[in-house]
């Protein structure tokens, strides 16, 4: 440091403190020393360098305490800056999440009752074969007038139903959603116009999905559900139909589309089973108690569950990335079928 800088050292206690090192403690040391009034006496020489070496120290611990309260600031100021983790919606994807409509995305199952955590493809997986027997999607221009309506079933308040999993509970509505969102991008890859009740987790009443199918004028309604019972043991796949009249397409062959689509999948996942009854008719399910969403549509249209949630076996591949993308190409290849088979209200 200079004779300049010397003299104008510690003028104020902000140059003080804004040169807080060995030079500057050195650089004190020499103004006090140099400036004090000279004595022969050679005697008061110890008492002086004792008190010149206490305000060093003094000096270097105020050094340190300034120090430490800084540090401490910015740790809290960093601390205070890192998001808290926000609650996501059941089912697999607590919402995918996010408002992102991508369905590769996935979401961390977080391990708490409080919250509806996210579907993931982190979580243990089925031991069944992950072999994707996807192939690469084909551009058809003559879809580009074909309108699909996907239905993610449930969503927002209505989680629908709830599996448990190593102890974390997995909600309906975000299996629903990821593989809505599947679907949905598959059949755009292919050239088809997708309309969809939802694509984040937002809660939409039964009336208003039929509703938004007729609006939208589409082709097909495909509504995306899971099962469940409170027997663990049951599994499977099935879907429902309607046989409502004023509709002119053959609903029994239109459901058999999709359970070929299912059975196809379920040669590379062993784990898969096969129910009972592969399709029912919405009516069998008793008087007046059609499903809302088929009996007030107007256009060729099914009720698809997936598979029990209730059951560990079919949650897990609910959970099998690989197997959520075969199930929605395969959902993908039915529609598709279906489409050129002329099952649609227009085309």
């Amino acid at each position: 440091m200079n004779n300049e800088n010397r003299n104008s050292f510690g003028n104020n206690n902000e140059d003080r403190f804004s040169t807080l090192d060995i030079d500057g403690i050195n650089d004190i040391y020499y103004q006090e020393v140099n400036s004090a009034a000279p004595n022969n006496n050679q005697n008061n020489h110890p008492q002086n360098s004792t008190r010149d070496l206490l305000k060093i120290v003094l000096l270097l611990l105020s050094i340190i305490i300034l120090i430490i309260i800084i540090y401490t600031a910015i740790v809290g100021i960093l601390g205070s800056g890192n998001p808290t983790s926000s609650t996501t919606p059941a089912g697999i994807v607590n919402t995918l999440p996010t408002t992102s409509t991508n369905a590769t995305t996935t979401l961390t199952i977080q391990a708490t009752t409080t919250s509806k955590p996210a579907l993931t493809t982190t979580a243990k997986t089925t031991s069944a074969s992950t072999t994707s027997t996807t192939t690469a999607s084909v551009y058809n221009p003559a879809y580009e007038n074909a309108v699909i309506f996907i239905d993610a079933g449930h969503g927002g308040k209505d989680v629908g139903a709830v599996g448990e999993l190593d102890g974390m509970k997995i909600y309906e509505e975000n299996i629903n959603l990821t593989i809505s969102l599947l679907v949905r991008d598959e059949l755009e890859k292919r050239g088809f116009t997708v309309v969809m009740s939802r694509e984040t987790d937002v809660f939409i009443e039964l009336a208003d999905r039929p509703a938004m199918a007729i609006d939208a004028d589409a082709d097909m309604f495909i509504s995306l559900h899971c099962n469940s019972s409170t027997d663990s043991n049951i599994s499977g796949y099935r879907m429902y139909y309607t046989a409502r009249s004023g509709l002119t397409y053959n609903a029994k062959k239109f459901a058999q589309y999709f359970i070929n689509a299912f059975n196809s999948v379920k040669k590379i996942y062993p784990n898969m089973v096969s129910p009972r009854y592969d399709y029912t008719d919405s009516s069998a399910l008793g008087k007046n108690k059609y499903y809302a969403v088929l009996c007030n549509t107007n256009m060729p249209s099914i009720l698809i569950e997936m598979g029990f949630i209730t059951n560990e076996s079919d949650l897990r591949l609910f959970l099998n990335e690989s197997w959520q993308h075969d199930i929605a190409n395969s959902i993908a290849d039915a529609i598709e079928k279906a489409y050129n088979a002329g099952m649609v209200t227009k085309k």
